[in-house]
């Protein structure tokens, strides 16, 4: 999967940058993920490749409190 970050909203100052991370508004980032660029800027992305199960939670970096699952509790992430 890859995430577009060049929007304005996604800058690291006073922006809210996407994280993926292993729990709910957690700070341990999430395996399998590589940044491209700066957020906020043309051409920032995210690129990620989900494991074979588990959920992945995505929040703000800047903000306590703004994440939420990526996928639903329970239900496997397949990789095709």
């Amino acid at each position: 999967y890859t995430f577009d970050l060049s929007d304005s909203s996604n800058a690291t100052n006073g922006g809210h940058p996407l994280q993926l991370v292993t729990t709910f508004n957690g700070s341990t980032l999430y395996l399998n993920q590589s940044t491209d660029g700066t957020a906020g800027t043309a051409g920032a992305k995210v690129i990620f490749t989900p494991q074979a199960t588990g959920t992945v939670f995505i929040k703000c970096s800047n903000h306590a409190g703004m994440g939420s699952n990526y996928n639903s509790p329970g239900i496997p992430v397949k990789i095709i």
